[in-house]
Order: C-alpha cells, then structure tokens, then sequence
C-alpha cells in the first residue's frame, strides 16, 4: 500500500517559512507554518496556526488559491490544524493564508510561501504484499521512478509489538538482501518512506508472513501486485481475498475472475468451503445482512438460506445451521440446488456422511436420511447421544454427563474411551481422540482398526485432533502448531503453524495456503544432508569488462535436489538463481577494480554446502574515450537471408568485433529501423512482407558508447504464395540439466520448419507415476498468450494431455523454428520414462491444416549415472564415462546414456557431475 505524505520537518526546514505575527486589530495575533504533529492524508498541506485573542475565535480558516478549509483547534488550549487538499491545484509557488476572525468582528492574518510539487513515486518490486519468508532472507527492491529530486529511500520491518528490525535504505534504488528472525506463524510489516528535498514524501508499507520452516516447499504463488491471501485451495485452482474482492485463479495459466455476490465490506463469516463443484461463502454486507453463495465456476448463486454456524461439507452435499440463532438444519446439494429443511429442535445432533447421506439423533434413537429420500433407523436405546459422527463403517458419538466415547459397527456399542472425552473422528477402522492423560489438559489418543490405543501427545497444551487418514495418519494441533503422527511412529512430526494460514491434507500430501504463496508441507525425516559440490574450484568467470563479469559453475548435487544457489560479492548477497541455472552476471562494477565472489548452493530443505566455491575478478580499466565502433570479421557474407516464404525471411549475421564487446545490434528493412536486439543475438526474424517483393535489409552493430559500426547489407525476393506442401516436423526438446527425483524437468515442443504457423493441436502422454505435470504454458515464440495468442488444455490431471494455441488477428503466421508450448513437470523417482507426442496438427493463416509426419517419443532419463548396473554410483562408472568424455551426438562413439545434461555432449560437466556423486558417496 503507497501513501503519499508530506513531511512536515522537512518541509518546514526547505522551503517553508513561518510568517510574522501581522495585527489586523490590536486585539489578535496569528502566526502559523506548514507544518503537523501527526501525518496527514495523501496529497495535502498540513497548516498549523497559533492565534492570541482578547475575544473568542468565530473561525480560522487556511487557503490556497480559491481552495479554502477551516482550522480546528488539534490540543487542548493548543494550536488550530487541518489540511488543505492539494488536488487541482496548478505546480508552482504558492501563497498559503490563514485568516482568523473573533466573536466581535476582528480579524487578523499571516501568510507563507509554498513550492506545490508533484509527489515522488516509488516502485516496489519486491516484495509483493502478503509475501511469506520461509528462509529467514528477504531480498528488498525498490526504484524512483519519478518526480523526486536528491531523493532518498529507508525503511525497515516491524513485528507485531512495533519493533524494528533489519533496516535498509538507498537513494534512486534499494536492492537488499535482509535477515528476517522468527520461526512459525508469525507476521511482520515492511514500512518504507521515499522522501526528497522538495519535503514530499511517499510512504509504503505491507504485510509480510513469516514461517522460517525448511518444510514447507512452494508450489504457486499468486504473481500479480495486491494483498492476496488465500482462502480455498485445491489442484487446479486457489481462491484469494485482495482488497475485499475474491477472486478465482486457475494455477495452470495464472486466469484470474472476481466472483461477483452482494456488496461486500470488510467481513467475510461463515469460512470458505471448498467442494468439487465450486466455493460455498458468506460475507456480511454493510447492512449487517448475512449472505451465502455458491460459486460454479461461471456465476454466483446467493442462496435463499444463509449460514449461520457448523458448517459440513461432504462431496458436493453441505450440510449447516441456518436462520435466526441457527434455528433448523439445512441439507443442500450444490450441485443440483435440492435443499431439505429440518427445525433444530428436531435432531439433537448431525452429520453429514461421505455419500451425502444424513446421521441424525433423535430420542435414543439415531437414524439415517437418505438421500433418495428415504429413512432407516440405526440404532435405538442409547440416552443421552451427542455429536455423532462416522467413517462409513461404524457410528462414533459421545454420551452427555459422563462424556465418555463408544462406537457401533452396526453389531453392538463398544465403549472405546472413559469420558470427560475432548475433539474426537472416525476414519477406515481408526477413531482418534483427545482426553485427560495425568493432568488438567486433554492429549491426543489414537486407536487401531484392531482396539489398541496408544497416546500421540504428552505436552502441557490442550490438544485438538483435526484430520484423520483411513491409514491412521492422524493430524493433531497440539499448542499452536500442527503435528502429524503416523501408525507405527514413535513420535509426531511437527509440520507448521496451524493458525496461520489455510492447512489442508490432499491426494496423500499435505498443503498450506498462506498469503499469496501455497506450499507442500514435506513430511518424514527432516533432510539434513547439504548440498555438495564436485570442487572447490567449481566457480569460473567469463566475459570480464570493466563493469561487469560472468560469473559461470559447475552444478552442486544434493541428495534430493538443488533449489537454489546464492551469489555473493564479498559479504554481501548480491542475488539468487534456480537450482538448474548454473551462471549470474554480475554488473554495476568498478573499473580496475579487484572483487571477490562466492556461491553457494540450497537444497530445499535450507541446508547450504558447507565448501564455498570462490574467486578473485579484477576487471580492467576503462578506455577514457571510447571511439572504436564495431567492426564485422569479414563485410561479405556477414549477413544472410533463410527460411523465405511468401511473407516471412529468416535474417542471420556472424557475430561483430569490438574493444569493449557489442551491446546490441540494429536490425534495417531499407532505412526503416525494425529492431534493436542483445549482443547476444545472432539471427532475427521478419514477417508481414508481400509476396514476389524485393527486400533490402541491413544489421549495425552498436557498442555500450553508442559507437555503430558499417551496416551488414544482404537482398531477397519472397517466394509465390501458396500452400506449403512439405510435412511438417514436430519435434520435443528437454531442457538441459542433471534430473534426479524431485527435480524440475521442462520439456519444450517445437515446430521445427514452421512455415505461416497460426495455430496448432498437440496430444501428448505421459506417466503420471514417473512425471507430476505442474504447469503449461504458451511458449514466447509463437506469442504472449491472452495478448496475441490464446492456449486450451485439458486432461491436464490425466496422462493424455490435449493442447491447443491459435494466434489473434489478421497477422501472418509463424516461420522457422518455432516454440510451441512449455510443460514443467517434477520427477517423481529414478529411472527412465518416456513422453509421447502421440499427434500434432499445424495450420496456416489460410487454415490450411497439415499433419505432423510421425508421433515423437522422449526418453527421460531420471538419476542416471550408474553405468555399470552395479546398484552404486563408483568409480568404476566414473572410469566409463571420463573414456566417453569429448564424443557428441553424430559421431560415431557418442552414447547418449553418458549425457547426463542432456546437452547432445559428453563434456567436463557430465564427468565432473558423477566424481562428485563418487564422492559424496565415498
């Protein structure tokens, strides 16, 4: 959230003056000065006067121009404050007065000068709101981006108390890394204030979760800017509050839609309550009218029964207390609208069973509302039942007064625990349940599907059990955290703040929605093994100028994987990349100068390497005067012209020489500037050109002075137009990189000889047990979806997925080499799978629709590196691939098993990879 404040001690220090008292009467004195005790609202002028008066004061009022506001005294016996608002007031130097008049008539006034400024604007980039630090660092990024002069940026965090911690500061930027203490479920606020010497000021501050926990991993965070913070959750979609709007958001491509329902203030009641066929809520409107909707997907029902409390959900059955003072039970299926009303007065106690059936008690007696719409009773003769509930196989419920706890399986009522009995849940054969153990507060218990029970808590806290697994997992909040035990474990598992956040069990995991990020709380043994690196020597830098350098590593192995590695520049974190990206330009550095860098490398789980890879860089003096303009190796061929069709050409040039290295390249049709591309960039294509037309091009290459070297000139006449006639290939490309279990894996499929590609549709499968497909995504080639491209996919939860992409427009299609879609999947364990390309069709901008030539198999090689089939990783497979170290895809000893990146060679990568798997190992 930015404000914008004005600071009234600089103000008053700058360029405001306090005027001389000025007697309109001898009865009145008034003096005043741009200036507050307290911070005012965004865009206005605090004043403050002090006025001496034999006669009450009628009235005080300030102005500027034809804007006019009254003052009102601020303190007892004190001075007169109020604002004037800026808003339509023209820049410049301005005239503030303040005129005081008495009861008798008198009036008297004083006047200072004011500069009328545009306020300074700040851009935080990072961290966006609602952001949670789960590592103890935070990195702080922050730009002016205008209207400031000598401007200057300082803020810190402050917990909950109020007290501040790791401050930061900078002028035109900040970018910081900052310690962040705390452990679980705690919360901290960043503030920060953009101030120039003008006295105008613009303030910042946002909230920040913090939960320093090596458990949670990240699995979707919500990426645009605003407070989100998420309510509901499940595989394909998160549900979040900003700004007292909620939102749906489809986690595949990041779709975002405001449910719309009743006018909502700031209250939400009654929980979310996610089921398979939508989002069941209740706000409380500014009338303090209570509403509940049913969200579908496509539309907001509100329903003609609002919720009041005990809230169950089961499938797409709900099942809650509705009315004045929850004065009936409601039964509602979601799905097809169908409700069924029952007074409260005529059940003591109900649950909701998994089919949707209903569990009542009635009397001594307890029957089951079906939901074909008929009745049985269950069991009889039993005084005194309250708060039933079942796993399906057998009724659990309490006795009221002794408060002691008993099952049925439909033979006889079994007492399973002596009362008083606390929270308790039923699940295949087990029933979980908290009471008394040697002391005022209630344990966990947990019993098995065979009568035997064991205590799962021994702490001084009440313990509330929360979820229970038909396998006997048991989740238990235990204090404020929340714990999981297991059948046949000795202890708990300790996992995350429970209070903070949304914590839900899933498809065998366990997840948490906290602030805009959703994690995957990991649970088993805590992974205390760090990451390890194949030398110490493991840093090298490239491409040293004068204030930059590339900084390039071999990768680090860890016994899962890496996630991140951290780069320093001394002892300051200069900043951090993915586990598979394995280089970091380091820039803004001074020439002749000598700096040292280091890296090291995360696992997941927070463990850093212990070696620190390290190195000396000085870089070389800079030229006074740079002059010398690019020049191409050789004018003659170093531009060409491929891929030419009807509409398109394929532009490529060999790189151009410099004193100090090309920073860019302009690209020419005739004297038109198409574009300006990287250095880096050797090849760029041209579309929207006419058939049987000659065309002139020409490159320049520029250097970082802005020296243009000669232009590389080459001609071409585009071809006839109609269709293309030759098959279309499709191929799939896996990122390289070393791929063990838990490792991202990003395959890429591409239009290898696309020619007018508008549209495309792809069938590809794959095995979930090897591969977790995360995300899909249109790829930057072929266009920015939802802008000039649009993406649909379905079967994304099964193995055959459907993908297709269309352009937008009238525009021609895509030529040469072109990316298609992006799928990022995480390997689930070792070994080897495969990924189909089973179909693929392409059509031109005509709607021509041609077939790809044959289906496309990737073979995907998880934790290679055991050559010899020995079941270890030795030296003997160290032997193996150090003989096939130099060999690349063509030639006749390459063996693809030893590419272990994945990158068509066996390099000093690969070899270095297994001696530091050898020796990890040793």
């Amino acid at each position: 959230m930015i404000q914008r404040l004005f600071t009234p001690l600089l103000a008053l220090m700058l360029f405001l003056q306090l005027s001389a008292s000025v007697y309109a009467s001898e009865n009145i004195k008034v003096t005043m000065s741009l200036s507050s005790f307290w911070e005012v609202s965004e865009n206005h002028l605090p004043v403050t006067a002090w006025v001496e008066s034999k006669y009450p004061i009628r009235s005080v009022k300030a102005s500027i121009d034809s804007t006019e506001v009254d003052l009102r005294v601020c303190s007892y016996e004190g001075p007169y404050c109020g604002e004037i608002p800026l808003g339509g007031i023209a820049y410049g130097e301005k005239t503030v007065i303040v005129k005081v008049e008495d009861v008798e008539g008198g009036t008297a006034a004083a006047q200072t000068t004011y500069v009328h400024l545009p306020n300074p604007e700040l851009q935080v980039i990072e961290p966006l709101e609602n952001s949670v630090v789960t590592d103890g660092r935070l990195h702080v990024r922050m730009n002016v981006l205008s209207n400031a002069s000598n401007p200057n940026i300082y803020g810190d965090l402050r917990d909950d108390r109020g007290n501040t911690f790791s401050p930061f500061e900078g002028t035109d930027h900040v970018d910081e890394w900052v310690d962040v203490p705390g452990s679980y479920g705690s919360s901290a606020s960043l503030y920060a204030r953009l101030t120039d010497d003008t006295g105008m000021s613009t303030a910042y501050r946002s909230k920040l979760y913090i939960e320093n926990n090596p458990r949670l991993q990240q699995v979707y965070s919500i990426g645009e800017t605003g407070p989100f913070d998420i309510v509901a959750y499940d595989e394909a979609r998160v549900f979040a509050l900003s700004n007292n709007k909620l939102y749906q958001i489809v986690r595949s491509d990041g779709t975002k839609t405001e449910i719309p329902s009743a006018p909502i203030g700031e209250r939400f009641g009654g929980g979310f309550h996610l089921t398979p066929a939508g989002l069941l809520f209740s706000v409380t409107d500014p009338y303090d009218q209570d509403k509940t909707y049913f969200w579908n997907g496509t539309e907001a029902r509100e329903l003609a029964d609002p919720i009041e409390s005990d809230v169950q959900t089961q499938g797409n059955m709900a099942l809650y207390h509705s009315g004045e003072y929850g004065s009936q039970w409601v039964w509602l299926n979601l799905e097809t609208g169908e409700a069924r009303r029952y007074p409260l007065s005529q059940f003591s106690s109900a649950y909701l069973e998994s089919g949707g059936d209903l569990l009542t008690v009635q009397g001594d007696a307890i029957k089951r509302w079906r939901t074909d719409g008929t009745e049985e009773v269950v069991l009889t003769g039993q005084s005194g039942i309250e708060s039933l509930i079942s796993d399906g196989g057998r009724i659990v419920f309490k006795q009221a007064g002794v408060e002691s706890l008993h099952a049925y399986d439909g033979g006889q009522v079994e007492t399973v625990a002596q009362g008083p009995v606390g929270t308790y849940l039923a699940a295949g054969g087990w029933i979980a349940y908290t009471a008394p153990a040697g002391g005022d507060s209630k344990q966990a218990f947990l019993r098995s599907p065979q009568g035997e029970s064991r205590q799962v808590t021994s702490s001084g806290s009440e313990a509330i059990v929360k979820e229970l697994q038909p396998d006997g997992e048991l989740a238990v909040v235990d204090g404020a955290d929340l714990y999981v035990a297991r059948a046949g474990a000795r202890e708990p598992e300790r996992l995350t703040s429970y209070y903070v956040g949304k914590v839900q069990h899933a498809n065998g995991k366990w997840y948490k929605g906290l602030g805009r990020t959703l994690f995957e709380i990991r649970t088993g043994a805590a992974d205390t093994e760090a990451p390890v690196w194949p030398s110490a020597d493991a840093l090298t830098v490239q491409e040293v100028t004068y204030n930059s350098a590339l900084l390039q590593w071999q990768p680090a192995t860890d016994n899962a994987a890496v996630e991140q590695y951290r780069i320093y520049q001394g002892e300051s974190l200069i900043g951090s990349v993915a586990g598979s990206v394995y280089a970091y330009p380091a820039v803004g550095l001074q020439p002749a100068s000598t700096y040292t860098f280091s890296i090291e490398a995360v696992d997941a789980a927070g463990n850093v390497s212990a070696v620190t890879p390290a190195l000396k860089v000085s870089t070389p003096a800079q030229s006074a005067v740079d002059t010398s303009a690019p020049v191409w190796p050789s004018q003659e061929g170093a531009l060409t012209v491929q891929d030419v069709t009807y509409s398109s050409v394929k532009l490529a040039w060999i790189p151009a020489l410099d004193d100090t290295g090309v920073s860019a390249y302009r690209v020419y049709r005739g004297t038109e500037l198409l574009d300006t591309v990287s250095g880096a960039v050797y090849n760029y294509s041209v579309t929207g050109l006419a058939p049987e037309t000659l065309y002139e091009f020409g490159v320049r290459a520029v250097d970082a002075a802005g020296n243009a070297g000669p232009a590389a000139a080459a001609s071409v006449t585009t071809a006839a137009y109609g269709p293309v006639t030759q098959t279309p290939a499709v191929s799939l490309q896996l990122k390289s990189g070393f791929l063990a279990k838990g490792s991202p894996v990003e395959v890429t499929v591409r239009s290898d000889q696309a020619a007018d590609l508008y549209a495309f549709l792809l069938r590809l499968q794959y095995d979930r047990s090897w591969l977790k497909l995360n995300t899909v995504t249109l790829h930057g080639e072929f266009g920015k979806e939802k802008k000039d491209a649009v993406l649909s996919a379905t079967g994304l939860q099964a193995e055959t997925v459907g993908l297709t992409g269309s352009l937008l427009g009238s525009v021609p299609g895509k030529n040469g080499s072109v990316g298609l879609v992006t799928l990022k999947f995480t390997a689930l364990q070792n070994g080897g799978t495969e990924l189909r390309l089973l179909s693929s069709s392409l059509a031109d901008s005509q709607g021509n629709v041609r077939q790809a030539a044959q289906p496309q198999v990737l073979t995907i090689q998880i934790g290679r590196g055991d050559f010899d089939h020995d079941g270890v990783i030795g030296l003997s497979d160290l032997v193996l691939i150090s003989q096939a170290y130099g060999s690349a895809k063509g030639d006749a000893g390459y063996d693809p098993a030893f590419d272990l990146n994945s990158d068509a060679r066996v390099d000093l990568t690969d070899v270095q990879y297994i001696a530091g798997r050898v020796s990890a190992g040793a």
